[in-house]
Order: structure tokens, then sequence, then C-alpha cells
């Protein structure tokens, strides 16, 4: 029978000021979520309404997609990598 160690990862400490920004990035979120579903109980038409903010909201997001992937390439190592991943 063979002894293996278990190989604990190292636990990384959290930064609270990091740990603000992530609270306060869910809390607005939700407060977008929010809005959403109050913009559509008041809309005259909730489908033509709910397709447009679901094209702004896609439209953020693949903004916050175009400038990750621009960060990952500006670094050298992982450009190649993060290229890979992207195809």
């Amino acid at each position: 029978m063979t002894n293996r160690r278990m190989v604990r990862k190292p636990k990384i400490a959290r930064d609270p000021a990091m740990e603000k920004l992530d609270k306060a990035f869910k809390d607005n979120l939700a407060k977008v979520e929010e809005v959403a579903k109050k913009r559509l109980l008041q809309a005259r038409d909730p489908f033509r309404t709910g397709l447009l903010l679901a094209r702004e909201i896609r439209r953020v997001a693949d903004s916050i997609d175009a400038d990750v992937i621009a960060q990952c390439m500006d670094v050298t190592e992982a450009g190649t990598i993060c290229q890979e991943l992207t195809r």
C-alpha cells in the first residue's frame, strides 16, 4: 500500500477591499435586474422591451469580454494561451 500525502492548495488571502468591490458589483447587478423587471411591468409591449433590454445587457457583457481578451493579449506569455482559448 502506497502512502500518498494530500497536497493542499495554498490559501489565497482575500483582500477586504476586493470583497467590498465584489459585494458592490453583485448589488449593482441586482439593481439592474430590478430596474429591468420594473420596465417590463410598465411597458406597453413587454416582449419588445424585454428583447431590447436583453440586447443592451448582451452588448455590455460583450464589451467586458472584449476588454478582458484585450488585456489578456497584452500579457506576452498568456497572450498565446488566451488566443487559443478564444478560438
